[in-house]
């Protein structure tokens, strides 16, 4: 009697356990067991029964809607026709998928989508038109900001794929701070037209991305990679425009290298507090690489920065507090050390903000003439307690 009571209560508890695994299995990095595969036409009606079966299951899977396919007229949920105005007012027309943001049920259960290869783009809070702004008690002066993103709601997404996406929308992957994996090739292949490549705030807070590389992208949106703490390394070898507070906050960049960059936007790297080297690469046989501009405290806070090389530009201009609060020794690699670099704002800061002591100019070639709108001879001028030596080099 005592052995059947021990059996009973023995089954009894790995029932318990296989139902604890069952209903909260251990979140692997990878192969994550379970794939919900769809085929077919994906509107609303089959967009919320894959949601339905999701939440029904109860499982961590992988969601793979590859060979969905679009149907017109499909207005939300699934794949939609969306349609975005670029710079100079034209409309283009794109295939996009809507996760459809405010729908919660089964989403936190996917950790790996695949999407649909049709999908062309990831939509996005376009015109402020899926954002909204709810106001609390006006006398405690309370505002929430709620982000209709792309991805709201898949708080465990580890990975998505999208073969033939070119263009991420604003506020795309906003708050995944689970996604670990991004593999979207063609962001930006199509030359989409549009503002950017990547949207505005398509990253922001995805603290557990390490690595991204987009191989196509020409534009990062503002915020785009914004609070990514344990990014390391990026690869843009495309990128021409970097937008405002990109890349601020990435506190685990330590090197970074932009191969076609001429337009860096305001704090686009500020407090980035790891980062020792950067390398602009743009060729000044082009057109674009003439001239690079660094947008204001684009280097702002980072206190470990030691080399800035941007040899190959013939022009390059720092707006002001570029190098504030970023240490006490800086090396900067430039073409000429003479008038093609003018400068006329308080690159290194202001007040307690500078904390440089020493700027080492390495340039391919000495100007004969000390005319002061160089950049060896502005600092000097501008912050004569700070010791600045230019020394010649090779290519």
């Amino acid at each position: 009697m005592k052995k059947f009571k021990f059996s009973l209560i023995f089954a009894a508890a790995l029932a318990i356990i296989a139902l604890v695994f069952i209903s909260c299995p251990p979140l692997e990095e990878d192969g994550f067991g379970f794939t919900f595969k769809y085929e077919g036409p994906l509107d609303m009606n089959m967009w919320f029964k894959i949601l339905d079966d999701i939440s029904s299951d109860g499982r961590y899977i992988t969601l793979d809607l590859k060979e969905c396919t679009y149907v017109p007229d499909n207005l939300f949920g699934g794949l939609v026709e969306v349609t975005v105005e670029d710079l100079n007012g034209v409309e283009h027309t794109y295939i996009a998928f809507d996760a459809f943001s405010p729908v919660r049920w089964g989403k936190d259960r996917v950790m790996s989508i695949i999407l649909p290869d049709e999908a062309q783009m990831i939509k996005q809070a376009q015109d402020d038109q899926d954002i909204f702004f709810n106001f609390g008690d006006e006398s405690e002066d309370e505002k929430e900001v709620i982000i209709w993103s792309a991805f709201r709601h898949f708080k465990n997404l580890r990975s998505v794929t999208a073969a033939n996406v070119t263009l991420i929308g604003n506020y795309a992957f906003l708050d995944c701070e689970n996604l670990k994996e991004v593999n979207i090739p063609r962001a930006g292949q199509m030359g989409s037209g549009s503002n950017v490549d990547i949207g505005h705030f398509a990253f922001k807070g995805c603290t557990s991305l390490t690595t991204v590389t987009f191989n196509s992208a020409a534009v990062i949106g503002s915020y785009a990679f914004n609070e990514c703490v344990n990014l390391k390394t990026i690869n843009f070898p495309v990128a021409a425009a970097i937008m405002q507070n990109a890349f601020e906050g990435c506190k685990s960049l330590t090197e970074i290298r932009f191969e076609a960059a001429v337009e860096i936007g305001s704090e686009a790297f500020k407090d980035c507090e790891k980062l020792k080297k950067v390398y602009f690469d743009a060729n000044p046989d082009s057109a674009s690489g003439i001239f690079i501009n660094f947008g204001d405290a684009s280097f702002s806070g980072c206190g470990s920065l030691q080399l800035i090389d941007i040899r190959p530009a013939w022009k390059v201009f720092f707006c002001e507090n570029s190098f504030e609060n970023t240490g006490k020794t800086l090396d900067i690699y430039l073409l000429d050390s003479g008038s093609g670099h003018e400068q006329s704002q308080d690159i290194l800061g202001s007040g307690e903000n500078v904390t440089l002591e020493k700027i080492n100019i390495y340039a391919v070639n000495l100007s004969s003439i000390e005319d002061g709108s160089g950049i060896a001879s502005f600092i000097k001028s501008r912050y004569p307690d700070i010791e600045v030596n230019v020394v010649e080099i090779s290519m």
